[in-house]
């Protein structure tokens, strides 16, 4: 009987799980590759700027992304420097007023964007042609560089010029109260794709230190991504469709080994003896049966039982001849009702046979007369 079923058992899974790992595999190679929006620190398309994420955070201690709003910017701290690399939009009024409110406590916010109009009051100025791979100057330091935007900046009097060509200013700082913003008109600079190009590293490490911050921060917030990313988003796919067949395999084993989840079940033999199976199985004999009598016979010597033990009432004695102990003792019944009660009952115990509404009705009044015993 085991080895059948057990057979049956190796049957009934055996296609399911070949089904499984027949679905799972088809997840995985159909599953089209994942796009990712331009400038995403977690993107490593040639796009993204993964690279240089994944750089910082090994060279540096503190680097972490930021994908809140910018009211929740901590504005009671101090030192640290938030990138933000080619927004997707342009931050609203009131965004802009957080985003200066964090600066004017004593940080840093370094834009990197092509046409950077619209946020922080900053202007621009085309320019009719490109310059490749053409001579950038950092004060007196020279650095070659891919500068792919005909856009230049238009700083101000005071904002101090950090990066310049011949066609005019790529990049500047500006004083915000205690803080500062810096701002560079090639993003492109930052690409998987370009990073490694010219001396783009050497200009991205160099505009990080000039922001001197102890920690830095990527601002996911300005790439518009849902920043709900739930958790098994977290892990690649191969990693998750392991895991489910490692459950499944689990679980296999564990009903092959005859586990069960769940309450823990008593076994009736256990209990069948001290429960009230028996009383049970008599109630249900006397009404199969109708030995109604039977049954209240039974009910009057429990009855009368319990009087001798509570009342002192000698067991003996006739239902009639213990009328008037019985009128001393209970006091829910006027002495009328006592006497009728007991010549009544007499007469009913007397029958042989009783019917249904007898026996309900005189299983009631001993059942009164039971809680009064009881009571005192």
């Amino acid at each position: 009987m085991d080895r059948k079923k057990f057979r049956f058992k190796a049957w009934f899974w055996i296609p399911i799980l070949f089904l499984i790992f027949l679905a799972s595999s088809f997840i995985a190679i159909g599953q089209p590759p994942r796009e990712y929006p331009p400038y995403v620190s977690h993107s490593p398309s040639p796009t993204g700027i993964k690279a240089l994420y994944t750089y910082l955070e090994e060279e540096r201690d503190k680097v972490q992304r930021w994908e809140r709003p910018p009211d929740q910017l901590p504005v009671h701290e101090q030192n640290r420097a938030l990138l933000m690399i080619e927004p997707a939009f342009v931050p609203t009024g009131n965004e802009m007023v957080q985003y200066e409110a964090f600066m004017e406590a004593g940080n840093t916010i370094v834009l990197f964007s092509e046409n950077p109009a619209g946020m922080f009051g900053l202007r621009y100025d085309p320019s009719s042609r490109f310059l490749e791979d053409e001579p950038i100057y950092w004060g007196e330091e020279t650095y070659f560089a891919q500068q792919r935007s005909p856009l230049r900046l238009v700083p101000a009097d005071e904002d101090e010029i950090l990066l310049e060509d011949e066609l005019g200013v790529v990049a500047f700082k500006r004083e915000f109260g205690e803080g500062a913003l810096m701002v560079v008109n090639e993003p492109y600079w930052l690409m998987n794709q370009f990073i490694l190009d010219e001396d783009h590293i050497p200009l991205i490490l160099t505009l990080i230190e000039e922001a001197n911050a102890d920690e830095l921060w990527f601002d996911e917030y300005v790439h518009g991504e849902d920043n709900s990313t739930s958790m098994l988003a977290v892990y690649p796919l191969w990693f998750i469709i392991l895991m489910l067949q490692l459950g499944v395999f689990t679980l296999l084993w564990l009903l092959y080994q005859g586990k069960r989840f769940g309450p823990i079940l008593v076994e009736r033999e256990e209990t069948v003896r001290f429960s009230d199976e028996a009383l049970h199985a008599l109630s249900a004999w006397f009404i199969k049966g109708k030995h109604y009598s039977g049954a209240l016979q039974i009910q009057n010597d429990y009855v009368r039982t319990r009087m001798q033990e509570k009342w002192g009432i000698p067991l003996t004695k006739e239902w009639t001849d213990i009328a008037d102990n019985l009128m001393q003792k209970w006091d829910e019944k006027t002495e009328k009702e006592t006497r009728t009660f007991v010549y009544e009952l007499e007469g009913v115990l007397r029958k042989e046979t009783v019917s249904k509404q007898e026996y309900l009705l005189w299983a009631k009044k001993l059942n009164e007369l039971q809680k009064g015993v009881e009571k005192r």
